[in-house]
């Protein structure tokens, strides 16, 4: 990426699938294509990424599935591992462990069979005609991990009241990638993640990826189904206004850092990068712009979170 100076507003980041870097890391004329903001686009407004081959392969939207088939968005997901392994925002997967015992010690396992699922959705390519998108593109979570704190009483549970736990805002999920994708050559690409020796700084640039297009309780149709097997990714800059080490407050304990940034709903759980492309954080919260006011975002900071590492 061409560096500029830091008061100056970069309108392009260089990302790169860790596949990508593997296969072409000695070809000293490879040049990806930067992720590039239109120069008619509002500062921060989300923008059409345009690489259904490379990042949409990494980055996938998560929709919850009733019992009936039926699809609505919840938000948006990133490989990590190459396995079946991806990371997002703890609430984007919250209600799949509703009812269910909390505990730090293993994933929690998802039957499938239950009223309450999580898929994803792999990137597909161009879907035409009547067929559509095959359900085997729809994976199960079939795993959920999260990291919870210690009860704000640890009496409670001695004094008959139950314990409130508070769950770090990301999660770890896993799905079982088909066979058919493999077969297709369209399994996830997976996306570098840094989890030590970069600190968030006041005035630094971010961008993060996602599906602004998803919302809460809204079926999505086939026709956005095809389109978002083939592309539909979106990034959205942001300038990074503050750092909370230790959470913004008891409620949401979470160390995160705060932008200035447009990331609609959808976009939670999605990746944010810093300049090098790295993944430093994973988007959690926001506050759309309203009238001349900017909007507000709240990353979860990866590198302030030790226990990610492991």
């Amino acid at each position: 990426m061409h560096h500029q100076h830091p008061s100056t507003f970069i309108t392009e980041f260089t990302v790169r699938t860790c596949e990508d870097t593997s296969l072409n890391q000695n070809e000293d004329n490879f040049q990806p294509n930067p992720v590039q903001r239109p120069p008619t686009q509002n500062l921060y407004a989300p923008f059409e990424t345009g690489d259904p081959v490379g990042l949409r392969r990494a980055v996938l939207p998560v929709f919850e599935r009733d019992p009936d088939g039926r699809l609505t968005g919840l938000g948006t997901a990133f490989h990590v591992d190459g396995q079946g392994g991806l990371l997002t925002a703890e609430h984007v997967v919250d209600f799949m462990r509703e009812g269910l015992k909390l505990s730090n010690d293993s994933p929690l396992e998802i039957d499938s069979k239950s009223n309450k699922n999580a898929v994803v959705m792999l990137g597909m390519g161009v879907c035409l005609g009547r067929v559509g998108v095959p359900q085997w593109a729809f994976p199960f979570v079939r795993e959920v991990g999260v990291e919870l704190l210690w009860p704000d009483d640890p009496m409670a549970e001695i004094s008959g009241k139950p314990p409130r736990f508070n769950a770090l805002d990301f999660a770890r999920i896993s799905v079982e990638i088909p066979r058919q994708a493999y077969d297709s050559d369209l399994v996830p690409k997976t996306l570098p993640v840094q989890c030590s020796g970069w600190m968030p700084k006041e005035g630094e640039y971010v961008l993060a990826f996602g599906y602004p297009q998803l919302k809460d309780s809204d079926e999505v149709p086939e026709s956005m189904k095809n389109m978002l097997s083939n592309d539909g990714l979106h990034s959205a800059f942001g300038k990074i206004s503050k750092v909370h080490p230790k959470g913004r407050d008891s409620m949401n304990p979470t160390p995160c850092f705060e932008v200035e940034a447009h990331w609609p709903g959808g976009m939670s759980g999605g990746p944010v990068v810093n300049e090098s492309g790295n993944v430093i954080g994973i988007v959690s919260r926001s506050l759309l712009p309203d009238g001349e006011l900017p909007g507000a975002g709240w990353a979860t900071c990866l590198t302030l979170i030790p226990e990610i590492r492991e």
